[in-house]
């Protein structure tokens, strides 16, 4: 009998990460103390960063980020909740289900925290050298 694999990203697709908040909300509010300038020029200055890399590993590189702004904020990121359905899925499915994400290896463990026990193996995007979208 032939068995079925399934391919998964974990970020909003599995887990609901809210990392809108900490890249858009959270670290220009440092950034704006750090540097003592307005929530809104640090917003500005990170868009306009985040752009520059968008599509590239760096982009999803949070060591890389973390020298870039002078923010240590790995400190930030939590443990994302598993979607309901998401959670039915893979109690169902799991071990036929592979994760490939392009989260940092660095922060892997919290973002995957709540998926690992369920799945065949998770995979980052750094393991082969090209970001997500590759």
């Amino acid at each position: 009998m032939r068995q079925i694999t399934f391919l998964m990203d974990n970020d909003d697709v599995l887990v609901d990460d809210k990392q809108d908040y900490l890249w858009f909300k959270k670290i220009p509010e440092i950034l704006a103390k750090k540097r003592n300038i307005s929530f809104e020029e640090a917003y500005a200055l990170c868009v306009k960063d985040y752009e520059k890399f968008e599509g590239t590993l760096e982009w999803y590189d949070v060591d890389f980020w973390e020298n870039r702004l002078g923010i240590n904020f790995k400190k930030y990121i939590k443990t994302p909740e598993l979607f309901e359905d998401a959670k039915q899925f893979l109690e169902k499915f799991g071990s036929q289900t592979i994760v490939v994400t392009a989260a940092h290896p660095s922060i892997l463990n919290i973002t995957t925290k709540n998926v690992k026990n369920f799945v065949r193996k998770i995979y980052s995007s750094f393991e082969f050298g090209l970001p997500k979208e590759n």
